[in-house]
């Protein structure tokens, strides 16, 4: 749990913003890899100087439930929310889930596979559930002991009152045996492929 102070209100003259967040759970592990998780989340943000221009509440439930086996680990989430807008005279009541896999077929290749899917109805100012919805694939293939590459494509907003977007990168990473041996901490030389945005802007190789 903590609580902070994040804003200033200049026509106040003194910090005014006032978070809470609350979470607990238990988790449990099977028989075969299978894991489960219960917890409960509480978030508060509130203008403490008056006259208050926000008031925000919401409690979340989540369930998760996973498996890890050989070279496949594999989770879902499942998320249920209560929101209370105190300023405006506004609730919801909505859903969120997500899933996780990733596959690594050798000690070289490794793949994620991700997502999210949000509720239109979530309120704004919520830090708990969302209403934006993405669907995500990532790898990582090592090619030598000093050359990898890796990516990552995410659609956002596919499904949601927000605009839709791309987003990917692409990197040829290079390691020097020295910098692979950790002397002194140093970067890798890198190169980016390809780097760019697809429904905003277009970046640049």
């Amino acid at each position: 749990a903590y609580e902070t102070n994040i804003d200033k209100r200049s026509d106040k003259g003194t910090a005014s913003a006032e978070e809470k967040l609350f979470q607990t759970g238990v988790s449990y592990s099977f028989q075969n890899g299978w894991y489960a998780q219960l917890a409960y989340d509480g978030f508060k943000r509130k203008d403490v100087m008056l006259p208050a221009d926000y008031d925000f509440e919401e409690k979340a439930w989540r369930l998760k439930i996973g498996r890890s086996v050989g070279k496949l680990n594999y989770r879902i989430e499942a998320r249920r929310a209560d929101q209370d807008d105190k300023t405006n005279g506004l609730s919801a009541s909505l859903w969120n889930y997500s899933f996780y896999a990733s596959y690594a077929p050798s000690g070289k290749l490794f793949f994620t596979f991700y997502g999210g899917f949000g509720d239109d109805d979530a309120l704004d100012g919520s830090r708990l559930l969302s209403d934006q919805s993405d669907l995500g694939v990532s790898f990582r293939w090592t090619l030598t002991d000093n050359i990898t590459l890796n990516g990552w494509y995410t659609k956002y907003n596919f499904d949601s009152n927000n605009p839709e977007s791309n987003q990917y990168d692409v990197e040829l990473r290079y390691i020097t045996d020295r910098e692979r041996g950790g002397d002194g901490g140093q970067c890798a030389r890198q190169g980016h492929l390809g780097v760019g945005r697809v429904g905003g802007a277009v970046g640049g190789v």
